[in-house]
């Protein structure tokens, strides 16, 4: 069947303008790849973090206890309102790679935590995933968790020497890894996890016995009450049968350790998803615009032989449709890759594989909504303007009079820039409507770029300050408390060390009012008045001498405790003993555990401790990872010397390390709306040329019969490019200051439940100003090129 003449002229145009056409349907395209891309990504993280917790089948709770036999897991099994209870074994121990007949050197050494299992095949909480490898472990095997193997650099086959906390060292050999879904990866954590069978605790000769229990409540496992009442009557059981319970560690229940991180950045990047579309949405209008403009006189010419406006309508409808199909058969797998590309990184982040999940309906429908509608949207005011151009209009070949504005009155007034560039600025404004909308491109996508630059710059700042919060280089924990004086004589001991302080620290829960406790709360006694920690204050003031049961608190806890504020007066339950305390600060820190600060003598004398300490920290005369690492080292030496057993060591640059890693999850993926905007950007300015080309093609033409050559013509256009480009810069650079503000304050209250430490980055400006006009250049060339290749015949010819 043949085709009616008005749509054998719709496909020829569309055929015939390849570059027009190539142009809008990559500005289409773009929007629905960013749709898709982020869509799909959203789907899989979300969809991922849920499946992975109701596989592993996380443990509501566990305690962490002094050790206990099996007798003591049947008592809690029996305990009103406990479904499932498992007990385990848990080993703070450092962990090196073996050698061979090279000692580790003291910077190899990493901080590794490992779990003795009873039964593999049985576990019914916190269930593992096999990734590589023998599984399960055999007797004096080792398996890790996945993601700690590129962290540590080790592979599976390796040997790798155990630590234990009494100085024994035993080698184990690495024969798998495992996925373990409720475990943050090593290099978001810091720490390595390994699973071995109780029947090797012999050969790292430990007592086989707990410290560990986990379990679940009967009842749903989102009641976070409920989990904390069963928690509190386990607890309880423990205590009546002198069993210490030293910490309750309680995931929030129903969420996986990374949900609140991609929410937050799922809001932000669904933002800028949607400026994406918007801005892609501009060159449609501009082509829509310059289309008709360029066929004003066909139009006038179908008016005479009969076509009525609602013909001229549907048959540009028609070219908007075969553009979005176009757009979507290219958009959609390239949005599926994108998101592939993000999403295939998350086995290593968040313990899942995300390969067997496939395009999401959902998503798809909203790519098709993107990729049909929105260009329709787009394109139907200029259509509509368009058709209803009268004949007479039309074949004149204007559809009103010419205005002149200021600028054009500007312009005509200047008589001392070289005609190539006052060209050049006369033809930037002669389409203010279009230029308006390239701006609008150009300048957002200018200003998301150096506001992710701004970002980086704010995170880094705040991580910066935030470990200038503690002023030592090593803290060593040890497993009970000992005696203040003689701590810091044994570190004062060690070569590298300037000065050494001791602090207390406990374990407490927050009675509430209405009953019920709260999850374990770490409380750190402190000297007032030490220059060991600089606090970062959000609200409030600091510990001053006097105090006596006063708080400062993270302003991490309040995504627990949100009804906690300055005076508010908090009960807290430490070691079974109630004691009323007030909050007089809020301190921000990003890195590190959920922190309460008291006075050290107040919480002595609450918990009788006297003048001794758990933790001990150093302040060291280098401060890069090797020598804090080395100094470590020489200080748990020296204490395992002086009858004293450390439990664990922090450096202050392996938290750094940790934080940055976290940090660039959140850059990976603004970068990746930063480089889409760019894209977008870069497309509007060379649809912008292109069309500026093709419409003064006449006018080429003219000039080239007076003499114009071929670089004359090339540089008008270039020229016209740089000064797009340079007013894009400018505007970009003024709509970065509020736009880098508001993404560094979002990032930091979604995330550190505090803003970011901002600062703008002067840098990213001054850099910015050179990519602009690279990409201004880079996007004129073609045009330039195009337009400098016209022949006098062809453009005198020009219809």
């Amino acid at each position: 069947m043949a085709l009616r003449p008005r749509w054998r002229k719709m496909l020829r145009d569309i055929w015939h303008s390849k570059a027009r056409t190539a142009l809008v349907v990559m500005s289409i395209t773009l929007g629905v790849v960013g749709v898709g891309m982020l869509g799909q990504t959203q789907v899989v993280l979300f969809s991922g973090m849920a499946d992975s917790l109701t596989r592993a089948n996380r443990a509501a709770a566990t305690l962490i206890t002094d050790p206990f036999d099996g007798s003591m897991v049947d008592t809690v099994r029996r305990q009103p309102g406990v479904e499932v209870v498992e007990g385990r074994t848990l080993l703070d121990v450092r962990l090196a790679p073996d050698l061979g007949e090279r000692e580790p050197t003291s910077e190899q050494w990493r901080s590794m935590q490992i779990l003795a299992l009873d039964d593999f095949d049985g576990m019914r909480m916190d269930k593992l995933v096999p990734a590589q490898g023998a599984w399960p472990p055999a007797e004096g095997d080792i398996v890790v968790e996945q993601t700690a193997l590129d962290y540590a650099g080790l592979t599976v086959g390796d040997n790798v020497w155990i630590e234990l906390p009494d100085g024994h060292k035993e080698r184990l050999a690495i024969t798998g890894a495992v996925r373990d879904a409720g475990r943050i990866p090593a290099s978001l954590s810091g720490v390595v996890v390994g699973y071995v069978r109780s029947e090797t605790l012999e050969t790292l000769e430990v007592p086989k016995l707990y410290n560990m229990l986990a379990f679940q409540p009967e009842g749903s496992l989102t009641d976070a009450d409920n989990i904390q009442r069963v928690a509190g009557i386990i607890r309880d059981e423990f205590s009546d049968h002198s069993v210490a319970v030293h910490a309750t560690l309680m995931p929030e229940p129903g969420k996986h350790w990374a949900y609140d991180i991609v929410d937050s950045m799922n809001y932000i990047l669904q933002s800028l998803g949607l400026l994406v579309l918007v801005l892609g949405s501009s060159l449609i209008v501009n082509t829509m615009l310059a289309t008709l403009s360029g066929q004003l006189r066909q139009i006038g010419v179908m008016q005479v032989i009969g076509a009525t406006p609602g013909d001229l309508l549907r048959m540009y409808i028609g070219s908007v449709l075969v553009y979005s199909v176009l757009a979507l058969a290219i958009g959609i797998p390239l949005g599926q890759i994108g998101s592939e590309a993000i999403t295939v990184h998350s086995i290593d982040i968040m313990n899942f594989d995300s390969s067997s999940y496939g395009a999401s309906s959902s998503v798809l429908m909203v790519q098709a909504v993107v990729g049909l509608i929105i260009p329709l949207l787009a394109a139907l005011p200029p259509l509509l303007h368009g058709a209803r151009i009268t004949a007479s209009e039309a074949i004149a070949g204007e559809s009103q009079a010419p205005s002149r504005s200021f600028i054009d009155i500007l312009l005509e007034r200047i008589a001392r820039l070289p005609r190539p560039l006052l060209l050049s600025l006369r033809n930037t404004f002669r389409k203010k409507a279009r230029l308006f909308l390239t701006l609008v491109t150009l300048s957002v996508g200018g200003a998301i770029v150096i506001s992710v630059i701004s970002v980086y710059e704010s995170m880094q700042l705040s991580l910066a300050n935030s470990l200038r919060y503690v002023n030592y280089d090593v803290r060593v924990a040890l497993t009970e408390p000992q005696p203040k004086a003689e701590l810091e004589r044994l570190a004062a001991g060690v070569d590298g060390v300037v000065r050494a302080e001791t602090w207390g620290q406990r374990v407490a829960n927050r009675v509430r009012p209405e009953g019920g406790e709260s999850r374990d709360l770490t409380l750190q006694g402190i000297p007032v008045g030490s220059d060991f920690i600089r606090p970062t204050l959000e609200k409030g003031r600091w510990l001053e001498p006097g105090d006596r049961n006063a708080l400062v608190v993270n302003t991490d806890l309040l995504r627990f405790e949100k009804d906690l504020d300055i005076g508010s007066e908090v009960r807290l339950k430490i070691g079974g003993e109630e004691s009323v305390w007030t909050v007089v600060g809020l301190a921000r820190r990003l890195v590190g555990e959920v922190t309460i600060y008291v006075p050290e003598a107040a919480l002595a004398e609450v918990t009788g401790a006297g003048p001794n300490a758990l933790l001990l920290n150093v302040a060291t005369d280098d401060h890069d990872r090797m020598a804090q690492a080395r100094i470590a080292a020489e200080l748990q030496s020296r204490l395992k010397d002086g009858g004293y057993q450390p439990a664990s060591s922090v450096l202050t640059e392996e938290l750094r390390e940790v934080q940055q890693n976290k940090f660039n999850v959140v850059l990976a993926f603004l970068a990746v709306l930063a480089v889409l905007l760019t894209l977008v950007a870069a497309l509007g300015l060379m649809g912008t040329l292109s069309l500026s080309v093709l419409e003064r093609t006449r006018e080429i033409g003219v000039m080239r019969t007076i003499g114009a050559g071929d670089r004359a013509i090339f540089g008008i256009v270039i020229g016209e490019a740089l000064f797009i480009g340079f007013l894009s810069w400018l505007i970009g650079s003024l709509l970065a200051l509020p736009i880098s503000k508001q993404l560094s304050d979002g990032i930091g209250q979604s995330i550190f439940f505090a803003p970011l430490d901002y600062r703008f980055s002067v840098v990213s400006v001054v850099l910015w100003l050179g990519g602009a006009l690279l990409i201004a250049a880079a996007a004129g060339f073609m045009p330039a090129w195009n337009a400098s290749r016209l022949a006098v015949r062809d453009v005198l010819a020009y219809e």
